[in-house]
């Protein structure tokens, strides 16, 4: 068993809402405490991470850009009379698309 001296402390103010997403992320971690958590998200440097993790913001930015793209297509075909069920699978398929990132983003803490 290692024993280390640990003697300084960190004190962090949080928002009910960071809170409870730190609470989520600490209970599906495999650590039995929350400093050994966080000493795990502060030791984690991996740069495979890092790039994950701007992987899934980039591909998050494009998929709202596309979202918008299709919405005012959709709108369009709709005034006009043009309303095509691909158009409506493909605003599904990229409403899908964005669930699961999301659902990787918050899981990015989930050591």
């Amino acid at each position: 068993m290692i024993i280390r001296n640990r003697s300084k402390q960190l004190l962090i103010r949080l928002t009910p809402e960071e809170f409870a997403y730190f609470q989520i992320c600490y209970r599906n971690s495999k650590f039995g405490s929350q400093s050994d958590y966080l000493l795990k998200l502060i030791q984690t440097t991996d740069n495979d991470l890092i790039r994950t993790e701007n992987v899934i913001r980039e591909t998050l930015l494009e998929l709202r850009k596309e979202g918008t793209n299709l919405n005012q297509i959709a709108r369009v075909m709709n005034q006009s009379g043009l309303v095509s069920n691909e158009i409506e699978d493909v605003l599904s398929n990229l409403d899908l698309a964005y669930q699961n990132l999301m659902r990787l983003e918050l899981r990015k803490y989930a050591i």
